[in-house]
């Protein structure tokens, strides 16, 4: 394997982690992705840096946090472009990379201000558009020759379509609910109806649920296009192959539909890499790996330093599974900063500014985040210590201004 190998960051929208086959779901057929992970060192303590596409995918092309980055926010763009270095141009011109991008956008940054050359568009419907986008990518795949290294970037959209039917029109869409109801998935334990806003019955929010699961199967039949296109590539060998998605989905956990929620399904994501040099494939339950490490560990692999004011971490030496120090807890935020996230030792912390309140979950004890442990007096220390980390992290972090506006809000 070269010094410099080549890189395919495959990516799909709004993925959640437990909504695959080989993680326990038994509501989908999910081969293509099965397969990859199996084949793959796959970290299962994966988070985004906020759940939401564009600060969550801004923060993997530029290393940045959204109070850094001050992308809080879907449909905003980084005010001073000049001030922010992009992966793609990094790896372009300290290594020599080709780099090329496929599918969807959704960065802060503009195209034309990137390293990217594009290569296929997207569609806003994932369902029209994933596979041309999969076919690109599996030709690219099959018939590049150069010798140059390349990073390739490829974005599914689906599963996110899934949004269009939370949207208030079309209850049409729910006409076949009836008659499939013994095929419905049932509601999940911690339902919501409190909380939900939709104004649905359970059959229509079962329903949802069950739509939901066609869309993974929609995108992993793509996937596994482009992964058997990297199986049979004659430069397998020199390349790595990283899996992930931007964020996860409700699907009607706690009465919530899509995504920006500080809970395991908004925040929790597949996170997979197939490396020639790595050991054999495994599942890597210890180790806490965040959004923010994408670009660090592209940097890596390319073999040149991180980029400017980049506080992540490499996973390449998890990977390799390298004697390396790593992170004993993670900080992640939600979208316009409402809640501040601190996960350590299978205990999650959730600060809501806004109510200036917080909430305590065993996630090893209740993965499905029921239980608020905040006012009991057994968990009193770990409280104390997870709100010391927060306020030190939070404390020590870089504000730009477009953030600071979010952070004012709560003041």
């Amino acid at each position: 394997m070269a010094d410099k190998p080549n890189i395919i960051f495959l990516h799909v929208d709004q993925l959640k982690w437990s909504a695959i086959g080989v993680n326990g779901c038994d509501q989908v057929a999910t081969p293509n992705l099965d397969r990859l992970l199996s084949d793959a060192v796959r970290f299962d303590r994966s988070y985004c840096a906020a759940p939401i596409c564009v600060p969550a995918r801004t923060a993997w092309y530029t290393g940045l946090e959204p109070e850094q980055s001050g992308i809080t926010e879907n449909a905003q763009l980084i005010k001073n472009p000049e001030q922010v270095t992009d992966v793609a141009t990094w790896l372009r011109d300290r290594a020599g990379y080709d780099c090329y991008y496929m599918g969807k956008w959704h960065i802060a940054l503009k195209e034309s201000a990137c390293g990217f050359q594009r290569l296929c568009g997207s569609n806003h419907i994932g369902e029209y558009g994933d596979t041309a986008v999969a076919r690109a990518a599996e030709a690219f795949l099959s018939n590049r020759k150069e010798d140059k290294p390349f990073f390739l970037n490829v974005g599914l959209l689906n599963p996110h379509d899934i949004c269009y039917w939370s949207f208030p029109v079309s209850p049409a869409k729910f006409s076949l609910a009836e008659k499939m109801k013994d095929q419905l998935p049932a509601l999940p334990p911690n339902f919501s109806r409190k909380n939900a806003g939709e104004g649905w019955s359970d059959l229509q929010w079962r329903f949802y649920a069950y739509s939901y699961f066609r869309f993974v199967e929609m995108v992993d039949e793509e996937i596994g296009r482009i992964y058997r296109a990297f199986l049979h590539s004659p430069q397998r060998e020199n390349t790595v192959f990283i899996f992930s998605a931007d964020h996860g989905q409700a699907n009607g956990e706690h009465g919530h539909t899509t995504k920006g929620q500080p809970y395991e399904h908004s925040l929790r994501v597949p996170l997979a890499i197939i490396d020639p040099r790595a050991a054999a494939p495994r599942c890597d339950t210890t180790h806490l790996v965040s959004g923010l490490d994408m670009a660090p560990t592209l940097c890596d692999y390319a073999g040149v330093e991180s980029m400017p004011r980049n506080n992540g971490q490499s996973f390449k030496p998890l990977v390799r599974t390298m004697q390396t120090g790593w992170r004993d807890w993670l900080a992640a935020s939600t979208p316009r900063l409402k809640h501040r996230i601190i996960l350590k030792d299978g205990f999650k912390l959730i600060y809501d500014r806004s109510r200036r309140s917080s909430a305590l979950f065993d996630l090893k004890n209740d993965p499905w985040e029921m239980k608020d442990l905040s006012k009991n007096p057994e968990q009193a220390t770990v409280l104390s210590e997870l709100m010391a980390l927060r306020e030190t992290y939070d404390a020590s972090r870089e504000i730009c201004p477009m953030a600071q506006k979010d952070l004012n809000r709560y003041l």
